[in-house]
């Protein structure tokens, strides 16, 4: 879930776009308007006081104050949100040069002087970004974490922890995870973690390894050797496959 922040000093203004964010994130489960607000102070308040991460923040840049102003905002806000987003609506171009020389790092910076219609579309084209990259990064992370859900555990593992994964003699339906210092079971197949994990590879009706922890492959002995010194072994079928597929890699 990512929060939203709006500040304007106009209150209609603010309405008008805190309402225009709300008509975009109605479908949209992974935002939130947190704080809408006229108020600066109460804005950082907010968001120094609850240690907001990655949050988006769309912050007028025309308002006059002589204690505070859109920059000294986004530079507290960025002080405790690094990864924040920061969107700067403003009538005023000539306000980009300040920017850049405050060395703000702003994710867009929209003109509101061109009226509401367009507001409404740089607004929406400018979530639409965030919303992309949001998934790019969903996806990323879960291709680099090894997932675990049974009914009473929800368990993460970094992928390239992993030494590889064997089915377990003793119980049917249950899978052993290696790891350098450790081994866990958990219920699954060997099938659904081929599907799953594309950077894992399947040598066996027995074995999936990691290969970016494989040190080398005797093709004579059929063992794969791993950088602990621990090895499997793979059937004469699967030969011609595991060669081909290390030797595409290494």
């Amino acid at each position: 879930m990512r929060n939203i922040f709006i500040f304007d000093d106009s209150p209609i203004q603010l309405g008008a776009i805190t309402k225009i964010v709300n008509n975009y994130i109605l479908f949209k489960e992974n935002f939130l308007v947190k704080k809408s607000t006229q108020n600066p102070h109460e804005l950082l308040s907010h968001c120094c006081g609850n240690r907001i991460e990655k949050g988006i923040y769309i912050l007028d840049l025309d308002f006059h104050r002589k204690d505070i102003d859109g920059f000294d905002i986004a530079e507290k806000i960025r002080e405790k949100d690094l990864l924040g987003k920061i969107i700067f609506i403003t009538a005023d171009k000539n306000k980009t040069q300040e920017m850049l020389l405050r060395n703000i790092e702003v994710f867009s910076f929209i003109n509101k002087g061109e009226g509401s219609e367009v507001l409404k579309e740089n607004i929406f084209n400018t979530l639409d970004t965030i919303s992309r990259r949001i998934d790019n990064e969903l996806t990323l992370s879960k291709k680099k974490l090894f997932i675990i859900k049974n009914r009473s555990i929800n368990l993460r593992f970094e992928i390239e922890k992993i030494y590889y994964i064997e089915t377990s003699t003793a119980k049917a339906h249950q899978l052993i995870i290696y790891f350098k210092e450790r081994e866990y079971q958990f219920s699954g197949t060997l099938s659904q973690i081929d599907e799953q994990y594309e950077i894992l590879f399947r040598v066996g009706r027995s074995h999936i390894v990691n290969p970016q922890n494989v040190e080398a492959v005797n093709y004579k002995k059929r063992q794969i050797i791993f950088k602990d010194g621990r090895w499997i072994s793979f059937s004469k079928g699967m030969k011609q496959e595991v060669q081909k597929y290390f030797e595409s890699i290494m």
